[in-house]
């Protein structure tokens, strides 16, 4: 019988070991060894144990069979990468020229190489099996009156973390160890997955209605949900684009499909977070580099075991772990951000488009909706469709309207003398605020001064609404 061999990758960057190695897997391991999943093995002449990744499983080998070494042991119980990811990496290594491993890296949080940080590990204690709680509590209510307390606290909570239980009854962490040596209660360790913003799950806000613009941008894209589609979203600040973006995703939730929303800076990453746990709850996960190493490492254990469908964050989290993606959408795609300015230079909405193909073997326009905010100069590029242009707050796009203004100031002060001008110049200018004028030809240089100055107007050809 052939032996099952594991290709991997080493995780060690240098292009003297860009390739993959050839490792036997031990049977007992035979069943755990998947492609995607983290393992120890001997390498180098010292059979140094180093991480790797494992990318195929096969019969068979040009490596002789004595020359063979086995695969140490798994590292997670889990694939941490899954086929698309590895399909992107191998894809992004050729277009970027960058070494396989580093792309492979760009998948995992930066905490679980070398497991930098570990997961935190919650004690609960519950009743025993078997054990009638009310009458074993009344049996230890005279000489043991704190562990009887305990035990009634647990048959009514059914299980309770040890600091739970210490806070309700003094004394209570060492009644329930006098109680485990009694063999009444059973004390069991659970992972405590840290969740950022995890105050915001009681946050609930009412659904509102859609607007006509809304609606038909809201129908196309979610309609191509299932046939596929990309599209352009225009609407100004406060137009309700945000709203179309959850009503995709609420409609690829429906189907049991993941959702990925992209913004452009993590300073716009808490609202936005705020929004859609407010509508989808513990199904949001977040991913940007303000994170803790361990807030970080559980949101993504929470996206690769499939306990969050929804993932919003900045640039990296378009490598977030998710399967059967329904929805990617990027905010301000034509913000500069989503360029990677260290190796690999990637731009995110590059990657979202290849990772969207390598899932399920489609190009991104037949299988996967792609919603994009973009400016209105790239409508129409490349073939996309705009469902349609979003006005303000429900109404009309401002109108603009130009006049040729003269600018004279002195003491201090910078007036505007078109005559539609002046008064919305005043307003602004008596609440210390900046001017509606803005400078778009002659006078540049004048316009400057006039606001440094005043701090409101600036001449030359400008632009009023």
């Amino acid at each position: 019988m052939d032996a099952v061999i594991a290709r991997v990758m080493v995780d060690i960057a240098h292009t003297n070991v860009d390739r993959t190695f050839d490792y036997r897997i031990p049977p007992h391991l035979v069943q755990d060894v998947v492609p995607g999943m983290r393992v120890f093995v001997p390498f180098g002449p010292q059979n140094r144990r180093t991480e790797a990744f494992v990318l195929e499983v096969g019969t068979g080998s040009e490596v002789a069979e004595d020359r063979l070494k086995d695969v140490l042991c798994r590292i997670d119980p889990y694939p941490a990468l899954w086929p698309d990811q590895i399909a992107l990496a191998r894809s992004m290594a050729a277009r970027y020229g960058c070494l396989l491993v580093d792309a492979l890296r760009l998948m995992l949080p930066a905490p679980l190489r070398g497991r930098a940080v570990e997961g935190r590990e919650h004690v609960t204690a519950r009743v025993a099996g078997g054990v009638d709680a009310a009458e074993t509590a009344r049996l230890l209510e005279k000489r043991a009156p704190v562990q009887a307390r305990v035990l009634t606290l647990l048959s009514e909570a059914g299980r309770m973390g040890l600091s739970d239980i210490e806070s309700a009854i003094k004394g209570g962490t060492a009644a329930v160890r006098a109680l485990e040596k009694k063999g009444l209660v059973q004390k069991e360790s659970v992972r405590a997955l840290r969740r950022p913003y995890a105050d915001l799950d009681a946050d609930v806000r009412p659904r509102p209605a859609l607007n006509a613009g809304q609606a038909r941008a809201a129908g196309a894209i979610t309609a191509a949900v299932n046939r596929g589609g990309e599209f352009l979203l225009h609407g100004v600040t406060g137009s309700g684009k945000t709203e179309v973006y959850m009503r995709a995703v609420e409609a690829c939730r429906a189907m049991g499909r993941g959702a990925l929303v992209l913004v452009p800076e993590i300073a716009l990453t808490p609202q936005i977070m705020a929004q859609f746990i407010a509508r989808f709850g513990k199904e949001v996960a977040l991913l940007h580099s303000r994170l803790s190493e361990g807030e970080r490492m559980d949101e993504w254990e929470r996206i690769v075991t499939g306990q969050a469908g929804v993932v919003v964050g900045a640039r990296s989290a378009v490598f977030a772990p998710l399967q059967d993606i329904g929805v990617i959408v990027i905010d301000e795609e034509q913000e500069t951000s989503y360029h990677s300015q260290i190796h690999p230079r990637y731009h995110a909405a590059d990657v979202a488009r290849e990772r969207a193909a390598a899932q399920r073997g489609h190009r991104l326009l037949q299988r996967y909706p792609f919603a994009r905010n973009v400016p209105p100069r790239a409508q129409g590029r490349n073939g996309h469709t705009a469902p349609g242009r979003l006005g303000w707050r429900g109404g009309p796009c401002p109108k603009w309207r130009s006049w040729t203004c003269a600018t004279s100031f002195g003491a201090g002060t910078a007036r505007c003398s078109a005559p539609r001008c002046t008064p919305a110049c005043g307003r602004r200018s008596r609440a210390a605020s900046r001017s509606c004028c803005s400078s778009t030809g002659a006078g540049t240089r004048a316009g400057g001064l006039a606001s440094t100055a005043a701090g409101r107007s600036s001449a030359g050809g400008a632009t009023s609404r």
